[in-house]
């Protein structure tokens, strides 16, 4: 007997009034794999949306990044962002930082890296995938990438320390604790205003732990190479340019003005 679907051969047995067909093994396989190909899509697609990322900014990749609105050094940044993610590190180092003026597409760039992080992800649990396939979206597990602001972590964390200095029951979302153990933070527009010592401090904090514990982490800023050690402060400088490879650094207009 064959199988009506595939056409191979399927085993038979007998009930002692008539034989009957045994299910295909090879096509109860073939569903088996489509179900987990569908849980895997599910579990990255809840790990876009845990991972703090804009929906507007979700199908920011390598790919929609215009290179043709780049000079020829913006696309040796954009190759060396993609080695970073696909080799985990770059030349020993595990931070990279984005260097420009606004309007050069470094946060596309970040975004671009957390996507192809979570595609090339094989870090995935099969039980999360089964999970994921058989029941869709309904466990909580912690993301992989983590992409924020730097003015978001140093406001959640403000928020964390007033209330707990005060006293308040409140739990209040510890940032500055996902942002050192996730396994890849994305910060985006260090600098964007004037940190305090405690601040900065906050940020080293962060820097120093994924740099011991050799996690990820990408770095944007606005600030000019000239201005990144007057306004970040010298601590604050030395342990990014210690844990990063070389800068990548944005010149020229606006890539939303060629956009346009």
């Amino acid at each position: 007997m064959v199988c009506e679907k595939c056409g191979r051969e399927i085993e038979t047995i007998f009930t002692g009034i008539k034989w009957i067909p045994k299910h295909c093994s090879y096509c109860a396989e073939m569903k088996r794999e489509e179900e987990l190909q569908n849980g895997l899509e599910n579990l990255k697609a809840y790990m876009r949306e845990k991972s703090g990322m804009q929906k507007g900014r979700m199908m920011n990749t390598f790919a929609t990044y215009n290179v043709n609105f780049v000079s020829d050094t913006e696309k040796a940044c954009v190759n060396g962002c993609t080695r970073f993610v696909d080799e985990k590190g770059l030349d020993g180092k595990f931070g990279v930082i984005l260097i420009g003026t606004c309007g050069r597409g470094k946060t596309h760039l970040l975004y671009a890296m957390a996507n192809r992080y979570i595609d090339n992800d094989a870090d995935f649990d099969e039980s999360d995938i089964r999970y994921f396939a058989d029941f869709g979206k309904f466990r909580s597990i912690k993301p992989h990438c983590l992409i924020i602001t730097c003015d978001d972590i140093l406001t959640n964390a403000e928020e964390w320390r007033r209330r707990n200095r005060y006293g308040d029951e409140k739990i209040v979302y510890d940032i500055v604790a996902d942002c050192k153990n996730v396994k890849f933070l994305l910060i985006d527009d260090l600098g964007a205003k004037e940190m305090t010592e405690w601040e900065r401090s906050i940020i080293c904090d962060i820097i120093d732990y994924r740099t011991n514990n050799k996690k990820m982490f990408a770095i944007s800023t606005n600030y000019t190479q000239s201005e990144i050690k007057n306004k970040l402060g010298q601590r604050l400088y030395d342990r990014i340019r210690g844990a990063c490879a070389e800068p990548y650094i944005f010149t020229g207009e606006s890539y939303r003005h060629f956009a346009k």
